[in-house]
């Protein structure tokens, strides 16, 4: 179970740096594949016996993902609204 406790904290570490730099749209994919590895985590960590902690593992990482991937296209679009990329030509 220390798999879905570091992918969790994974996931909200990515979760709150997202929010906090909407721009990022590399983060937004970022949350969206901490959030794979939490749901796959009681497979890959095979406490799929244990029910309480492979659901948590599964609907928090669910929702991680569909979150994540609704984002891209808002911070798409802050990105390019601000001027895409910040480096010099």
């Amino acid at each position: 179970m220390t798999l879905m406790l570091v992918f969790g904290l994974l996931m909200v570490v990515t979760g709150v740096w997202s929010v906090m730099m909407p721009r990022l749209v590399s983060m937004e994919w970022a949350l969206a594949i901490a959030s794979a590895l939490l749901f796959a985590s009681p497979w890959m960590g095979s406490f799929t016996d244990f029910a309480g902690a492979a659901w948590m593992s599964w609907i928090c990482g669910g929702v991680g993902i569909v979150a994540g991937l609704l984002a891209l296209s808002p911070a798409m679009e802050l990105h390019h609204a601000a001027g895409g990329s910040r480096m010099a030509h």
